[in-house]
């Protein structure tokens, strides 16, 4: 998984890339506050570790973006060049 950021310096943009496996998915919910239910990616790699927080509503966007986008894939086919 990349993750890249890009925030604001003090004179310019800063861009900061980070790498890494993802080690755990966590499901968060608020028992006091029932609309607060996130999901958390934590990640790690050599460099670096962190975890991406998503908001229910967010993810869900995600997740529909994604299964319309993989049901125009019908099938693949793999072409070899053999020398």
């Amino acid at each position: 998984m990349y993750v890249k950021v890009k925030k604001r310096g003090r004179h310019r943009p800063i861009r900061m890339k980070s790498a890494g496996r993802i080690q755990e998915i966590r499901l968060v919910e608020d028992f006091l506050h029932p609309g607060k239910e996130g999901i958390e990616l934590c990640y790690r790699g050599t460099h670096g570790s962190g975890i991406v927080e998503l908001s229910t509503r967010e993810f869900e966007e995600i997740s529909s973006q994604l299964n319309s986008r993989l049901r125009l894939i019908k099938s693949v086919h793999v072409v070899k060049n053999v020398a």
